[in-house]
């Protein structure tokens, strides 16, 4: 997946931005982790189930940072203008869609969503490696390469691809029981480095 320049997001009409956005949940919904799990042995912290993503404690899973800030805190401004930029600054841009209750907070190449009839988040969108992402306190930034995260997370470290619903591989992580939400990895096919972050929660 091609990360847009600056000039490149600015111009994505709100259809286009609409329509990345539920692409998280067209691949949750597809199937996503129903994928096989190699047979080699897994080592701690990370551990594996049939469906193939990387288990972590939920404790663990609810302290993930994006960019500073764990969901319950971004879930706590719910959507509101002012209380999503004491998180992160001035945003570049804002719009809200009525008929999809949903309001979308980009920050040049990385995108904020809301449900507004919900008033929770839905997704969060990184396309540049300036937002970081914080599991098990370890570090994860666009420009990773897949054996940096094996560094950090331990060689089994699970990689899904299937193609006919992401043209990248993904590394996703999540806690057991939780079948809602998720943070997914993108890694070129071609560079192995990560090149877009995404947490998705199912409206």
């Amino acid at each position: 997946m091609e990360v847009p320049s600056q000039k490149q997001t600015a111009n994505l009409t709100k259809s286009d931005k609409m329509k990345d956005f539920k692409r998280y949940f067209v691949i949750a919904l597809a199937g996503l982790f129903l994928f096989p799990i190699s047979t080699s042995a897994q080592t701690l912290p990370l551990t594996s189930q049939p469906r193939g993503n990387n288990i972590i404690s939920c404790s663990a899973y609810e302290a993930i940072t994006y960019n500073g800030h764990t969901i319950d805190q971004i879930n706590a401004t719910e959507g509101n203008n002012n209380s999503v930029q004491s998180l992160w600054g001035t945003y570049s841009s804002v719009d809200e869609d009525e008929n999809v209750w949903e309001k979308v907070f980009i920050y040049f190449n990385n995108a904020v969503v809301f449900n507004t009839e919900r008033s929770r988040l839905t997704v969060i969108e990184i396309k540049d490696n300036q937002w970081v992402i914080k599991v098990l306190g370890k570090e994860i930034r666009v420009g990773n390469s897949f054996s940096e995260l094996q560094q950090k997370f331990g060689s089994d470290l699970k990689i899904i691809y299937k193609p006919d619903i992401n043209p990248n591989y993904a590394v996703s992580f999540n806690c057991s029981g939780n079948d809602f939400n998720g943070l997914l990895i993108d890694l070129s096919t071609e560079t192995n480095k990560v090149v877009e972050i995404a947490y998705f929660k199912n409206p």
